[in-house]
């Protein structure tokens, strides 16, 4: 088995990560770890400033691309020993994403993938 540890800072050479260009850093890294079968386990440790922006980039675009069930098996983020604050933030996103994806789901299962709709 194959698992790597990726530090955010050390993917996108900064403490902050607050712009989508650094969250298309960490999420090609994921991508290309999830494509190898590599179990990645990311840090945010160093990470002194996060947004969501950079979330939903670097995160929430991995959605798009592997199911659910493929990404919780290769992809573990590590919130121990970062502030409240930004640990509550990591963990509204994945909230949010995964209540999006479900939404993105029932819909393909009602009305089928070929279907565009809107809620």
């Amino acid at each position: 088995m194959n698992r790597e540890k990726v530090n955010v800072s050390d993917v996108i050479q900064s403490k902050t990560a607050v712009s989508s260009d650094q969250g298309r850093k960490l999420f090609k890294k994921l991508s290309a770890n999830i494509n190898n079968k590599v179990f990645t386990d990311v840090y945010f440790n160093n990470i002194e400033i996060l947004t969501t922006a950079f979330l939903n980039t670097s995160i929430g675009n991995l959605y798009g691309t592997v199911d659910s069930k493929t990404l919780n098996e290769y992809v573990a983020l590590k919130t121990d020993g970062l502030p409240k604050s930004r640990a509550d933030k990591i963990k509204l996103v994945m909230k949010n994403l995964k209540n999006r994806l479900s939404t993105h789901e029932t819909n393909i299962e009602i009305f089928g993938e070929d279907e565009e709709t809107t809620l």
